[in-house]
């Protein structure tokens, strides 16, 4: 094998791996993009019922939490446990708190 096409495979292979990477990187993005956005748009004394609505409708199925007094939604990133949520908490019908949570 000559000496260019050595340097060729390389440059390819590192042309891959930065694909690879920088693939991966967006997903986790989106993924943290998506859990702070639904937790943004969530004030604290609003109705709950609201919150687990749009819960219902956001996501995977699979990675939803409802309970009377709390919500959980989550978004995978690309690693295997890797999750970004949002945690929704209530008490008496009305939102106390939504904080964003990354799992990896």
């Amino acid at each position: 094998m000559v000496r260019g096409e050595i340097v060729a495979r390389w440059l390819t292979f590192a042309a891959v791996a930065a694909g690879v990477l920088i693939w991966a990187w967006s997903i986790e993005e989106q993924a943290e993009r998506q859990a702070r956005a639904f937790c943004e748009d969530i004030r604290a004394e609003q109705p709950f019922a609201a919150v687990v609505e749009r819960a219902r409708t956001t996501g995977d199925h699979r990675l939803r939490i409802i309970t009377d007094d709390r919500v959980l939604v989550a978004f995978k990133g690309i690693a295997a446990f890797s999750r970004h949520g949002c945690e929704v908490q209530a008490k008496d019908g009305q939102v106390v708190a939504a904080r964003y949570l990354k799992v990896d």
